[in-house]
């Protein structure tokens, strides 16, 4: 008698709940750390970047942005306009749930809109404002009426509207305060346990419209310090961080760590309140300009992980950023000069420029107290000043307080950033004070910049409209209410002894705007382990057209049939070998051979 034994190994998902989320973690189970505590469950309200990095994971939006920034279709899988840009159709994906197991229709999308509207939900209303009706023609198609041509609806509006259910949100009266504490979203992770100040548990969703994500799981550890974080991922305790930039060379020695670096879509600035004199001056605020070493904060602050910012769009928006701003190069000597043109000079001989009325100038530095390469900027911008005969003082707060001091205007000078969205007018919007009143940053005013603002709102062609874009970049360039600092790198490092697949993208692998690395990334096998993984066959293939006939997305999506093989990984290649057939073979024929034989010599006897 032949006696064959297989013994096959397979990987099983671990059941994670609150007594284990602490506890040794499943191989396709992902660790992360976010930087500090949510501050709402509620997509309504939320918008913090940890915020947003959540809701990314929990909801579908109608499109979403991908590696290069652009939109594409997603739960609309696509859409048309009317010629004269005031009608949009979308058509819905006919298989998306919601996470309880309703399915996600047209009459959601029209619930979503109108409200928003009713309730004037502050954080979106822009987003609807100019929207004039939305109905549903059938459970899967949407017809938005607009009152004028929205040149950013699929840009700006239809990647980061979010979509509610509503037969869950239809009951909820007041939705600034509704918590929100089990969401119940229609993307490709479910928030199974939220427990603050330690960690947030996120399930793969299992029906998925797209397919069950590779990753059965996400632990996102909360308010870890970078020190705690760089040491947790050299242990293999967390599986990707954003690296701080001291610890960069450190992370590329590790053979089990592989570095990226992104472009990033935040910028730092400082913000000048220009109804301060004489911070209202265009030259005083041109000489403060060059008397300022963006190189240097860039190499001492950064490490050389970032560049000097000119336009207040970053270059990772290729298409829409102008690199052709008017710059202000380091030049202290001409900072003099342009202080001495105004009659800013010293005039006591204590050393220290004056006001043309005698009174001494002194510039008062708002910076953050929490965020150390505020503190060491603010440090450094008075060291500039000072160089110029300009008397300066550093004033650090708390992140509350610098926002309130900036929104009451109670500041002379401030540093502070900002996440741009791919949609230009986010940005550039913040520097208008047409009706309805806008927020203008620094009280700065200016109408030939209100009226193209409001202008390339309407435009439709990209190509038109960018160049009314570059126009306004060019008039702050040469205005400067704010003066861009840097745009930092994003620096992430990752364990390639866990999972491949990672995308990235600006602003990074873990960016708020990065829903594709969630559904690409999985685990890197054993090494030398012979495994089954079983995937449905499944084959699809999808045609989608964005709006406006500019390109054309085909996507093929292939899963794996099942196989037993054996998988061998190394630090450097995440390639499967199948197991050869010779290692089977061979002990099998001797095996074989000896049964014979012992069969022929008792046939012998």
């Amino acid at each position: 008698m032949l006696i064959t034994m297989i013994i096959v190994m397979s990987i099983v998902p671990m059941q994670l709940g609150s007594q284990h989320a602490e506890a040794a973690t499943p191989r396709d189970c992902v660790r992360i750390t976010v930087a500090e505590e949510l501050s709402s469950l509620n997509p309504l309200v939320g918008n913090s970047l940890v915020d947003w990095f959540v809701f990314n994971l929990i909801y579908d939006k109608l499109a979403i942005y991908g590696p290069d920034l652009k939109p594409r279709p997603w739960i609309a899988q696509k859409w048309d306009v009317s010629p004269d840009g005031t009608m949009w159709t979308l058509y819905l994906v006919r298989n998306a749930t919601w996470h309880d197991g309703e399915p996600v229709t047209a009459e959601d999308v029209v619930f979503t809109i109108n409200y928003i509207k009713e309730h004037e939900v502050g954080l979106w209303l822009d987003e609807v404002a100019d929207i004039e009706s939305v109905n549903a023609i059938d459970e899967y198609t949407v017809v938005i009426k607009t009152t004028k041509p929205i040149a950013f609806l699929d840009t700006y509006v239809f990647p980061r509207l979010p979509i509610l259910p509503k037969h869950i949100w239809e009951k909820v009266e007041d939705p600034i305060r509704y918590p929100n504490e089990k969401p119940i979203g229609n993307g490709p992770f479910i928030l199974r346990e939220y427990k603050p100040g330690e960690y947030l548990y996120f399930e793969a969703n299992p029906d998925y419209w797209r397919g069950k994500p590779y990753i059965n799981c996400i632990i996102a550890k909360i308010g870890l310090t970078p020190d705690q974080a760089f040491l947790e991922l050299k242990k293999g305790d967390l599986d990707i961080i954003v690296l701080p930039y001291e610890y960069i060379r450190e992370a590329e020695k590790d053979p089990n760590i592989k570095v990226v670096i992104s472009e990033d879509i935040y910028f730092d600035y400082i913000v000048f309140n220009t109804k301060v004199y004489p911070l209202n001056l265009k030259e005083f605020r041109h000489a403060l300009a060059y008397a300022i070493n963006r190189q240097e904060l860039v190499d001492r602050i950064l490490l050389g992980y970032g560049e000097v910012a000119h336009s207040v769009i970053p270059p990772a928006y290729k298409f829409w950023h102008n690199p052709n701003v008017r710059k202000y190069p380091y030049d202290p000597d001409k900072a003099r000069q342009i202080l001495d043109k105004l009659g800013i000079v010293d005039k006591n001989g204590d050393g220290w420029r004056d006001l043309p009325n005698g009174t001494t100038l002194e510039i008062e530095i708002l910076t953050l107290s929490t965020w150390p390469p505020y503190v060491r900027m603010a440090d450094m911008i008075k060291g500039f000043l000072e160089d110029i005969g300009v008397r300066a003082k550093v004033v650090a707060v708390e992140w509350g307080e610098e926002s309130r001091r900036l929104h009451d205007r109670d500041y002379m000078i401030a540093i502070w950033g900002y996440t741009v969205a791919p949609e230009p007018s986010q940005f550039l919007s913040l520097f208008t004070n047409n009706p309805p009143p806008y927020w203008s940053m620094g009280e700065w005013q200016n109408q030939t910049y209100n009226d193209l603002f409001e202008k390339q709102k309407r435009i439709l062609d990209p190509e038109e409209r960018r160049k009314i874009i570059w126009k306004l970049q060019e008039i702050l360039a040469e205005e400067i209410p704010i003066l861009p600092i840097w745009v930092g790198y994003v620096v992430e490092g990752y364990r390639i002894d866990r999972f491949m697949g990672w995308i990235p993208m600006p602003m990074g692998i873990l960016g708020i705007y990065n829903k594709l690395t969630w559904l690409n990334v999985r685990p890197v096998m054993p090494t030398t382990t012979t495994m089954v993984k079983t995937v449905t066959e499944r084959v699809v293939t999808t045609t989608t057209q964005i709006v406006k006939g500019t390109e054309t997305i085909v996507e093929t999506v292939v899963t794996k049939v099942p196989v037993v093989t054996t998988v061998t990984v190394t630090p450097t290649t995440t390639t499967t070998q199948p197991t050869p057939t010779y290692d089977i073979i061979v002990p099998a024929i001797i095996v074989l051979a000896i049964i014979l034989l012992v069969v022929l010599v008792l046939r012998k006897r």
